[in-house]
């Protein structure tokens, strides 16, 4: 059973529940089948974004993207909680998804902006390329009821 969260964000499912859903087993199988499609003919943005840590911390970074408030400091994408956020899903240490930020920013996915209430913090951005990766991935995993 969904479970509201405190924090007014949509409820969320227990890793449990969502394995044993009926229809489980096919969702994976089209998943995959829509990820191999979406890559097949560029080998090396395969490359980049396939590896799991990889692609939660895209997930993360559109994520923390979306929910950014420049008025509420505690919401700004920084590299810090970025790391934090990552790392807490257990698919990859701080220190590696630094080196996955820097490539990500050298792929032209991620800018480092300056944040116009501190100029002394960078804000994690994702580029058009970026969103637009977002939104192809959003056409191939629909969200189901």
């Amino acid at each position: 059973m969904a479970q509201a969260n405190p924090q007014g964000l949509p409820a969320h499912h227990s890793a449990a529940e969502i394995l044993s859903h009926p229809r489980y087993r096919t969702a994976r199988d089209e998943f995959v089948n829509a990820i191999l499609a979406l890559y097949e003919h560029e080998p090396a943005l395969n490359r980049l974004l396939l590896e799991a840590g990889r692609t939660v911390l895209f997930v993360v970074i559109m994520c923390l993207h979306a929910r950014y408030d420049e008025a509420d400091r505690a919401t700004w994408p920084t590299l810090a909680l970025v790391a934090r956020s990552t790392a807490a899903q257990g698919v990859s240490s701080p220190r590696r998804i630094h080196g996955l930020v820097s490539q990500f920013i050298k792929a032209g996915y991620l800018e480092l902006r300056t944040s116009p209430r501190d100029r002394r913090v960078r804000i994690l951005t994702p580029t058009a390329k970026m969103v637009a990766q977002d939104q192809d991935w959003l056409v191939y995993f629909p969200a189901q009821n």
